[in-house]
């Protein structure tokens, strides 16, 4: 797919957000071919369609596992095994089991297992630097100037479909979704990823019980919103406001409802699964992401970085 390109020249036109001085060009054809496939809906009568309608359908969720700095396609899906020594790798490549399609020997398990993989080679990247590059991948939108504009996926999935369990954001982030990047873009910080940090195999994140008496709960939240809203008289922009809201509402669901808590509880999973998915901090964070989808989380982003030392590079 071709991406529109910065500057306006004959034949295009120029689609201005409201509440942004970044163009996005585009000519004539991609425009109407755009507005035909939505209708001419705006972004606001979609979220309002998506939420009144009753028809049903997929309901499906996705763990976006981003590696930034990790292995190249040379260690991992792409071997070319005939290439000179000082670009093809270290390792050798092992044949899969989809005839014609071979992967780094240091996968053998997903070698077993090639035919659930939708391998695509056929993306290439506009710019090697790792916030511009990290944008582009996680948007799918080559930012143009002045900052990321464009989404990430799990806040544009948060965006039109919403939470689908209460407790459960739809979007969370292990330990954040914003690896270089500002993941809401133009849709703004009520939109954004639910991050959990630290370590997942520690007790401070496998959750706790809210000790307060849900009598004294309710009379501190009752005193908060009186205090919130003397606040906002002096305020004249709502924006910051609406995302607070979503988050207070969202904070307090986590707090009441157990869901949360018993989905980061991962000693409820048998020890020869967690060992399965490794017992160190990027494995522990998987297993997670699998838990949050289960207890009802739309989209999971997990940002690994190497920690240095492969190949020598690094500390």
């Amino acid at each position: 797919m071709e991406f529109p390109r910065i500057g306006c020249q004959a034949g295009e036109v120029s689609v201005l957000n409201s509440q942004s001085s970044s163009p996005f060009p585009m000519n004539r054809r991609a425009a109407l071919q755009i507005g035909a496939g939505l209708f001419g809906l705006s972004l606001p009568r979609l979220l309002q369609a998506a939420d009144s309608s009753q028809t049903s359908k997929s309901d499906l969720s996705c763990i976006f596992i981003f590696l930034a700095g990790g292995a190249s396609q040379f260690e991992t899906f792409d071997p070319k095994p005939n290439a000179p020594a000082e670009i093809r790798g270290l390792w050798n490549p092992t044949q899969t089991n989809v005839p014609g399609i071979s992967i780094c020997e240091m996968l053998p398990l997903m070698a077993q297992r090639m035919d659930k993989v939708a391998v695509i080679r056929s993306w290439q990247g506009k710019n090697g630097g790792h916030d511009i590059g990290s944008q582009h991948v996680t948007s799918g939108f080559l930012p143009q100037r002045g900052g990321q504009y464009f989404p990430n996926f799990g806040c544009l999935v948060s965006a039109l479909s919403g939470s689908k369990v209460e407790g459960i954001p739809a979007h969370f982030g292990l330990p954040v979704a914003a690896r270089y990047t500002n993941p809401p873009g133009y849709l703004g910080p009520a939109f954004d990823a639910f991050n959990i940090k630290g370590d997942p195999r520690t007790p401070e994140l496998q959750g706790s019980k809210l000790k307060l008496a849900p009598v004294r709960f309710e009379d501190r939240r009752s005193m908060l919103t009186q205090l919130e809203n003397l606040c906002r008289l002096n305020e004249r922009s709502s924006d910051a406001y609406e995302a607070h809201d979503k988050f207070s509402e969202e904070a307090i669901s986590l707090l009441t409802s157990g869901t949360m808590e018993r989905a980061m509880n991962l000693d409820a999973e048998p020890l020869a699964l967690r060992e399965r998915y490794g017992l160190n901090i990027y494995g522990q964070r998987v297993l997670m992401a699998r838990r949050l989808i289960e207890a009802g989380a739309r989209f999971v982003t997990i940002n690994q970085a190497v920690q240095g030392g492969l190949f020598g590079a690094g500390t």
